[in-house]
């Protein structure tokens, strides 16, 4: 009776520490540079931006938008400590503030 109740315990912990584990977002703290500099997540896995807003933005651009640290002429901005939905594949972020991406302020994020 007691083997069972500690089989049963030793379940349910592993499925709350799982469930936690799922619900659990990557965050990028984005200045310049950001940290962490790339990033690898699951196309599920929402990714959370640490800034403030009056110092920088959020940009989802293209590789050659990302390259050139140019994100076009009305840009969309997302605002801080949004959860953003990734694509498969490679996404492409960048700060339009200043020099703040020619300084570095951009980073690639690869959904797989």
């Amino acid at each position: 009776m007691a083997g069972e109740r500690g089989s049963a315990l030793a379940a349910a912990l592993v499925m709350i520490v799982a469930m936690a584990t799922m619900a659990q977002a990557a965050v990028v703290t984005w200045g310049i540079p950001p940290n962490p500099g790339s990033l690898t997540v699951s196309q599920s896995e929402p990714v959370t931006f640490n800034f403030v807003a009056n110092q920088h933005d959020l940009v989802a651009v293209n590789e050659q938008q990302y390259n050139q640290c140019d994100a076009g002429s009305s840009p969309t901005k997302i605002p801080p400590k949004t959860a953003v939905t990734l694509k498969k594949g490679k996404n492409y972020f960048i700060c339009t503030i200043g020099q703040h991406c020619i300084k570095g302020m951009k980073i690639t994020i690869t959904a797989t």
